[in-house]
Order: structure tokens, then sequence, then C-alpha cells
């Protein structure tokens, strides 16, 4: 497990707070379940953006389907 310190607006770190306490309460270790949870939505989201952004790119080379 790994330790990282970031810079968060204010007002962001108190919206994504105040929304882990009402969905995971305040006991220990909620703020890093969430966090880690928010860190690995972003990350499958990113790399299903990814997939699409080269599907694309193949999809606009066109298939050779050979003799029809």
């Amino acid at each position: 497990m790994a330790t990282i310190t970031v810079s968060v607006k204010d007002e962001i770190i108190e919206r994504f707070r105040e929304t882990v306490a009402m969905n995971l309460g305040v006991g220990k270790g909620t703020l890093g379940k969430a966090m880690e949870e928010a860190l690995s939505r972003w990350v499958y989201e990113k790399q299903q953006e990814e997939i699409a952004a080269r599907q694309k790119k193949m999809m606009a080379k066109g298939f050779k389907l050979g003799k029809i």
C-alpha cells in the first residue's frame, strides 16, 4: 500500500468528505476507502476512453474484406 500527498481545493475536499460521511459513515478508514474507489473509477474511465479512441481510429481506417 502506498501513501500519497496531494493538494485539493478546499471546496472539493469538503464535498468529498461530506459525501463519504453520508455514504460510508465517519469510521476509521472510510475516507481512504472512498479515495481508493474514486481513483479506481477514474483510472477505469480513462482506460475506457483510450480504448474507445483506438477503436474509432481503427474504424476510420476502414476494413478490407477482400473480394466479395
